[in-house]
Parts: structure tokens; C-alpha cells; sequence
């Protein structure tokens, strides 16, 4: 059906923490023209010296009110 298109750079030191976000879009079918439905994941990652361990992680669909953000749109 869908899922990740498109990821947004880090906005953290990726040393200890990092957040993390990747655009998504659900088709009925591959060769679908537009996606039905287009959210963002955000995820948190954290390390703590040995390896990488998942804090957080949120989904939210796209809106009239809560468009993606322009720097994880990426044409294809």
C-alpha cells in the first residue's frame, strides 16, 4: 500500500540524540497518480553509548491546517 518517500535531515547532534522524520504516502495501487493519504513520522532516537534505542514515535496525516513541511517533499 504506502509508506516512506521521502526523509527530513536531522535537526540534532546525532551523537546522543537524534530526531528523526520521514514523509509517508499510502496508494491503492503503485501506479496510482496521487496518494489517498500523506502524513510525517517523527521518531526519537537516543544513544547511550552503545547503540541506538527508539524514544518516541509519532504519526500524523496530513491536513489542511498541518501540511508536510516543504524540506521533506522531495519530487521524484
Amino acid at each position: 500500500m504506502g509508506g516512506p518517500r521521502s526523509s527530513c535531515p536531522p535537526l540534532a547532534d546525532p551523537r546522543t540524540r537524534l530526531p528523526a522524520c520521514s514523509a509517508c504516502e499510502w496508494r491503492h495501487a503503485p501506479n496510482d497518480a496521487r496518494p489517498f493519504q500523506r502524513g510525517i513520522n517523527s521518531i526519537q532516537l537516543v544513544h547511550d553509548g552503545r547503540r541506538w534505542w527508539v524514544a518516541s514515535l509519532l504519526w500524523r496525516a496530513e491536513g489542511d491546517k498541518s501540511p508536510l513541511p516543504q524540506r521533506c517533499l522531495k519530487s521524484r
